[in-house]
């Protein structure tokens, strides 16, 4: 099978290599059904920055017990130093799914202004779709993958599906990291993000494991591997 002829290799192999690529301002987009180990790979690629602010968007999200997780500072409202490099912004409980929704609101939208103003940050966007549509967020998160490579902002965008995904985002991603496809539709939609279409479905099609990932280095410097975060 043509699949066959993508690499795969292991995290440890591949995250000094990609550490040394990646540079501040360029953008990751990730897409991955859940379970996947998306989040994962979020706070594995996080931990290769400086400072670095997670938008959590569940009221009782698994990732605030990750290990990972253990170098950041949870808060409420967006208030960086140099004593917290590291954030997990997450908004305070609602009494309804309205009151949610607008907290969640009010503490990113600051937030998402302020790192914009600063620069040189990097945004962890878990639930891209959920930010973008639901919160109403699209324009800010938009605008930081449209502006931001000048401004030295990093955005790591994770989605379920590229289905109504902002397209400024996945235009400006230097990166990409596919993990395993459920639906036919997301194969096709997601083969543009190659110059070679036929060798990027090959490579989603030969992702079996959890925690598999297709890289694609969009600048053509490093080439097409599947990596798995957990070998």
């Amino acid at each position: 099978m043509a699949s066959s002829n993508v690499p795969r290799i292991p995290w440890a192999q591949f995250s000094p290599v990609f550490r040394k690529r990646w540079e501040q301002g360029e953008h990751v987009f990730i897409n991955g059904e859940t379970g996947s180990g998306k989040t994962d790979l979020m706070l594995r690629l996080m931990r290769m920055r400086g400072y670095g602010v997670f938008f959590v968007s569940k009221p009782r999200d698994p990732i605030l017990r990750d290990p990972l997780a253990r170098e950041y500072a949870i808060q409420n409202s967006f208030n960086p130093s140099h004593v917290t490099p590291k954030i997990m912004l997450k908004a305070t409980r609602g009494d309804s799914t309205r009151d949610e929704i607008g907290n969640q609101a009010e503490t990113f939208a600051p937030a998402l202004d302020r790192i914009y103003r600063e620069g040189r940050w990097t945004a962890g966007f878990d639930e891209t779709l959920w930010i973008s549509n639901r919160l109403k967020l699209a324009d800010e998160i938009s605008d930081i993958a449209y502006l931001g490579r000048a401004l030295k902002l990093t955005g790591l965008y994770a989605t379920q599906r590229p289905k109504n995904f902002p397209i400024l985002i996945t235009q400006n991603a230097t990166h990409a990291f596919i993990s395993k496809v459920g639906h036919p539709e997301d194969l096709k939609t997601l083969a543009y993000l190659g110059s070679d279409s036929d060798s990027l479905r090959n490579g989603i099609r030969a992702l079996r494991n959890k925690h598999d990932f297709l890289y694609l280095d969009r600048s053509g410097v490093l080439p097409m591997v599947i990596v798995n975060t957990h070998e």
